[in-house]
């Protein structure tokens, strides 16, 4: 128990010229403390990333995991590390438009979420030009509104959806 102690303190003050010392520790350390030491790797470490859990289902971490392959990302945290900085990118990007402009914004969602999608669009009809409706294969709708406006207000519109889990697909393209 007291090397455990040791090796939870040791990785405060860790540095990489003791990383060989820290190397032999692990091996010295009986397997009734290995289990505690799998979470606090020393490549975590030497990474200086914070560990996140998160919650996915069955079907995005399929889709994640294709990715991975597909692109060849090497491992899960590539992927959702790639997703995360294209995500921030998009959303800089929109937040710099000012101004009037247009703008498309494609939505795909569950049928049975219709009743969300109109309590939101009545909050923007300010900026909306027209919207079309169709029912897709598998109880799923397709919107396409044409916004013309406030970029701000178009923004706010755009985030609603994206913020909502209940949309399966958010898309907007300032022309």
């Amino acid at each position: 128990m007291q090397l455990f102690l040791f090796l939870l303190i040791f990785k405060t003050f860790y540095n990489k010229k003791y990383q060989i010392i820290y190397k032999r520790l692990i091996k010295i350390i009986s397997r009734q403390y290995r289990s505690y030491l799998n979470k606090i790797t020393f490549e975590k470490w030497k990474c200086n990333m914070t560990i996140v859990s998160i919650s996915l289902n069955e079907k995005l971490l399929h889709e994640i995991d294709h990715l991975k392959d597909e692109m060849g990302f090497s491992g899960r945290s590539e992927v959702i590390r790639a997703s995360a900085r294209m995500l921030i990118a998009d959303n800089k990007e929109k937040d710099e438009f000012n101004g009037e402009i247009n703008s498309v914004l494609i939505l795909i969602h569950h049928k049975k979420v219709e009743d969300k999608v109109t309590e939101i669009k009545h909050d923007f009809e300010d900026v909306i030009s027209t919207q079309i409706h169709s029912h897709l294969r598998e109880e799923k709708c397709l919107e396409i509104f044409i916004l013309d406006g406030n970029a701000q207000r178009m923004n706010q519109f755009y985030k609603m959806f994206q913020t909502s889990p209940k949309m399966e697909y958010v898309k907007l393209i300032v022309v």
